[in-house]
C-alpha cells in the first residue's frame, strides 16, 4: 500500500490555543506498536477545533496505521461491530516560531534551489 492518508481530529481550546504551524506530535498506537512516531500536524480549514494529519505510508508502521483507518470507512465491513484503533499523541514539539526562524536566515532553502530570500 502506497499512498496518502489523512485524518482529522477535534482538540481541546487549550490544544488548539498552543498549536502553531510546522509544528509535531508524537502518535502512539498500542495495537501496532510500542513506540510513537512524529507526524505534522495542521489546521483544517473551516474548523476552528479540528486538527489534521496527512501521512505518506512508508514504512510498517505507517502502513499498520493506514489499513487500520481505511477499514473505518470501507462499505464493506460491519461499521457496527468494527474497533476504531486506539490513538494517542503527545505535544506539541519543534519551534514556536518556525517562519521567524527561517527569516533569521540568509538563505533558507539549499544552494540547488531557485527561491532565494534578500535582505
Amino acid at each position: 500500500m502506497e499512498h496518502c492518508i489523512s485524518f482529522d481530529f477535534e482538540c481541546t481550546t487549550e490544544a488548539i490555543q498552543q498549536f502553531r504551524p510546522g509544528i509535531y506530535g508524537n502518535v502512539f498506537v498500542p495495537d501496532i506498536s510500542i513506540k510513537s512516531h512524529p507526524f505534522t500536524v495542521m489546521h483544517v480549514p473551516g474548523k476552528e477545533n479540528e486538527l489534521r494529519i496527512v501521512f505518506r505510508v512508508f514504512g510498517k508502521f505507517t502502513d499498520l496505521l493506514a489499513r487500520s483507518l481505511l477499514r473505518l470507512v470501507e462499505p464493506t465491513y460491519d461499521q457496527e461491530h468494527l474497533p476504531i484503533p486506539k490513538l494517542m499523541m503527545d505535544g506539541w514539539h519543534g519551534s514556536n516560531n518556525l517562519v521567524e526562524h527561517a527569516m533569521s536566515h540568509e538563505k533558507v532553502m539549499n544552494d540547488h534551489s531557485i527561491f532565494r530570500y534578500q535582505f
